[in-house]
């Protein structure tokens, strides 16, 4: 879903040019592959916003740590992506991308890339991450959440 790598120890080399990556895989293994994330991030979003529980020891990423560029994009996404309507959001994204980032200059390609990953998939978390707001409105207990939870997005969550 977020995935960051950086280096603990040796030391990164910088090549020229551009990078592609061709997936060998069909549009239904992206899609049903893109579902689950969505029903993971929208998870994620919505367990922040309700603080329903803290990030595990060591997961969190801290400005001026050597996670810098991922702790900026994580800031922008939490406190500032996931407060606008999704409705709203996943426009201003998909704009950037394929507009602004020039996504179209890959032909119909980028347009259907750019599209189901940068509107679609932001749309489907941001529905899903509804959904499980709504679902968890009335719930009184954690045990009550954990099942809703489980529920709506298939995630089994573990009591600590």
């Amino acid at each position: 879903m977020d995935e960051h790598i950086y280096l603990i120890e040796g030391r990164a080399v910088r090549f020229a040019g551009g990078f592609a990556d061709h997936s060998l895989f069909d549009l239904t293994f992206f899609t049903e592959k893109h579902n689950k994330y969505a029903s993971r991030e929208a998870l994620d979003v919505v367990a922040t916003r309700l603080n329903l529980w803290q990030p595990q020891s060591g997961s969190v990423l801290l400005p001026g740590s050597r996670m810098k560029q991922a702790a900026i994009k994580r800031f922008i996404k939490e406190r500032i992506y996931n407060r606008i309507p999704f409705e709203v959001s996943v426009f201003a994204y998909f704009f950037y991308r394929y507009i602004f980032r020039l996504g179209f200059l890959d032909g119909r390609k980028g347009l259907v890339y750019h599209f189901l990953q940068g509107f679609w998939y932001r749309f489907l978390v941001g529905a899903k991450a509804c959904e499980l707001e709504a679902a968890l409105r009335n719930v009184a207990t954690a045990d009550e959440a954990r099942r809703e939870i489980a529920r709506v997005t298939r995630q089994n969550i573990v009591a600590e």
